[in-house]
């Protein structure tokens, strides 16, 4: 495959093995702290004979309690008690882990690649088969420049979307290069397009082309390669 450009995204696995990370690493605090007999006795002290006042906290006490109630060594109980919340969390935990990994296997084979024959999509459900998008089967390609500001931030981002018959879009604006510059193999894919007869459209919104996303887009390129994408955006002079 012929690729120039490319979009991957490993997110989603994150934000599942992420918290996983963040539980695991306060069960090894907890068994890092309390790993001293006098520690655990001050913590056992602390949860039982402190006063509680939320109901969560004494129905959570009477619970781990009774699961020791056949416990006949003092020092065990009051060590398993200590440790029970830490064994909780790293439960919890390596059950988070395990689900990032089959997360993380269907994200490895989701990507697309924008080569010169076309939009190649992998997607990330494994009943999908990858397809080859060629770009004379396009239906039409939106362009624009977008500016969103709130609350005293701003963005200013470029609409190249290209929607195939299908309806699938490959929004290639920002998609990564596999090497060299961007605009390089965004030449080469508009040249394509305009050789099929594609029809080019503005973005739809009321601005298709802000002048001050315009502005900012200009800032990021040189002179000469500023003329370059305006021809490939189809920015208005």
């Amino acid at each position: 495959m012929n690729g120039m450009l490319y979009e991957y995204d490993f997110i989603a696995p994150l934000f599942v093995g992420m918290p996983g990370a963040f539980l695991i690493s306060i069960a090894l605090a907890i068994f890092t702290t309390l790993s001293s007999p006098n520690w655990q006795v001050t913590d056992f002290v602390n949860d039982v004979a402190a006063p509680k006042q939320n109901w969560f906290t004494r129905w959570l006490l009477r619970r781990m309690m009774a699961r020791l109630a056949t416990e006949a060594d003092p020092a065990r109980y009051v060590r398993r008690f200590v440790f029970m919340p830490a064994w909780f969390l790293t439960g919890a935990a390596a059950l988070l882990f395990a689900m990032s990994v089959p997360l993380a296997m269907l994200q490895v084979r989701a990507f697309e690649v924008f080569t010169p024959e076309g939009y190649y999509v992998s997607p990330l459900l494994p009943w999908n088969t990858p397809r080859l998008h060629p770009w004379a089967t396009a239906a039409y390609v939106e362009t624009g420049c977008s500016h969103y500001s709130r609350k005293g931030r701003t963005s200013d981002k470029m609409i190249y979307n290209v929607t195939f018959d299908d309806g699938t879009v490959a929004p290639s604006a920002y998609a990564t290069s596999v090497r060299g510059s961007w605009l390089d193999p965004m030449e080469i894919i508009d040249s394509k397009l305009r050789s099929a007869g594609v029809r080019f459209i503005p973005w739809n919104l009321n601005d298709s082309y802000d002048r001050r996303c315009i502005r900012a887009i200009e800032r990021e390129f040189s002179v000469d390669d500023f003329e370059r994408v305006r021809h490939v955006m189809r920015f208005p002079n």
